[in-house]
């Protein structure tokens, strides 16, 4: 009977198992305008932290700034990608009703990211 291969090699890298974040309690809404607004500042946190954009609550430094600032690749502690290198190219954006109407824009062409758990590059051609 044929057996398998077994590789008796360590892995390189220990990826290891993500921990489930803490997210923030949802308030129910009063029907107050404040009551509205606490709800969905706790709903942006919530995916903030699922995106990675935001430090669990309750960490050393964590962010529990409710602002609309937003990251900048600047703080290299949040999140779990880094912008590596970024291809743009100048478009023009015209007024379908009125062509003498446009704008100049910088369109993304390509973008490389960077896994700062795995160190693999993220290749993304738009």
């Amino acid at each position: 009977m044929p057996e398998a291969p077994i590789c008796h090699l360590e892995p390189q890298v220990d990826i290891g198992t993500p921990i489930q974040p803490t997210l923030p309690t949802l308030p129910t809404w009063d029907g107050t305008d404040d009551g509205l607004r606490n709800f969905l500042n706790m709903l942006k946190q919530g995916y903030e932290l699922l995106a990675g954009q935001r430090r669990p609550l309750g960490s050393a430094g964590a962010n529990n700034n409710t602002s609309d600032k937003k990251q900048t690749d600047k703080d290299p502690k949040v999140g779990r990608f880094v912008e590596k290198s970024r291809k743009t190219k100048r478009v023009r954006v015209e007024n379908p009703s009125n062509p003498d109407q446009y704008v100049m824009v910088e369109r993304t062409v390509s973008l490389v990211m960077i896994d700062r758990v795995t160190k693999e590059e993220w290749v993304y051609h738009l």
